[in-house]
């Protein structure tokens, strides 16, 4: 029933509460539902004409495409997002410098699931960056990116490129890095096992 000015808030309003339903339904055994909450987020996020929004349904979407290996799709869509909030970037709010970071990092997360090493530690470097740009006690709560959440970033991409040494040296910087959220700070301790097991796993053994 709303229009104009209104209406866009509210589809800005309705794309954060799809993003929060797709946080617990991606933990469910139901993807179907799963892809219909990221589509649904994306055009409202659209309609909302709202560039943080925006950015943050394609955020999103990209986890969706890239946990179904379809690294291709979640490349482009991360792309579509940084486009979005491109012309922002001059002087942003503090929240959508960061969903910008944040966009950078996912670029460097699809490249280190496809083994990309170049790729994957400069767009973390370009995402570490924009983090330096933060407030030190800034923390987004939907993507966790901030200052603080950058060492763990550095031991997850270390992990996905199974650099056992590197993720072992960058997970004992970050094992104790005081992360606001809690399931963010549970994630990244299952990281650093990973770094560790693959610290100890044998040359040439099975990944």
């Amino acid at each position: 029933m709303y229009r104009g000015e209104q209406r866009r808030t509210a589809q800005a309003l309705l794309a954060e509460t799809y993003g929060l339903t797709q946080m617990f339904v991606a933990y469910q055994p139901a993807p179907d539902l799963l892809w219909r909450v990221a589509d649904r987020a994306l055009a409202a996020a659209r309609e909302s004409e709202d560039p943080l929004a925006l950015s943050c349904a394609a955020w999103f979407l990209v986890q969706v495409h890239r946990e179904a290996a379809d690294f291709d799709a979640a490349h482009e869509i991360n792309r579509q997002g940084m486009a979005a909030i491109e012309s922002h970037m001059d002087d942003p709010s503090t929240d959508l410098l960061a969903m910008w970071g944040a966009l950078l990092f996912e670029l460097a997360f699809t490249a280190a699931r496809t083994g990309d090493i170049g790729d994957a530690w400069r767009h973390w470097d370009e995402a570490a960056r924009v983090a330096d740009r933060l407030p030190d006690d800034y923390y987004q709560p939907w993507t966790s990116f901030s200052r603080v959440i950058m060492r763990p970033h550095a031991v997850t991409i270390a992990v996905e490129l199974h650099q056992g040494g590197e993720s072992a040296r960058q997970s004992v910087h970050a094992e104790s890095v005081p992360i606001p959220s809690r399931p963010r700070r549970g994630r990244h301790l299952i990281e650093v096992a990973r770094a560790h097991l693959l610290q100890r796993r044998p040359r040439g053994g099975p990944r």
